[in-house]
C-alpha cells in the first residue's frame, strides 16, 4: 500500500544539522496509486510523527520543509 523510510538518530547533530536536539529525516513517503485518495499518506505520516516523538525527536527534515514536533 504505502511506504516510509525513516531515520532517526540518537545522538545531537548528526541529523538535521541542529546540535542542540535530536533530529530526523523523512527520506522516502510514497503510496501506491490504486491506494491513493484513500487516507493511507496521513495515517502513515501520523504513524511517522508518532514513532520519532517516542523517540523524542523534536525535529524531523522532508522534501518540503521542517517538520517541528
Amino acid at each position: 500500500m504505502g511506504l516510509l523510510d525513516i531515520e532517526y538518530v540518537i545522538e545531537k547533530g548528526t541529523v538535521c544539522y541542529y546540535t542542540h536536539e535530536l533530529g530526523g529525516v523523512i527520506w522516502h513517503f510514497a503510496v501506491l496509486p490504486e491506494f491513493r485518495n484513500t487516507g493511507i499518506a496521513i495515517q502513515l505520516l501520523s504513524k511517522a510523527i508518532d514513532f520519532l516523538r517516542e523517540k523524542v525527536i523534536k525535529r524531523s527534515r522532508h522534501g518540503q520543509g521542517m517538520i517541528k514536533g
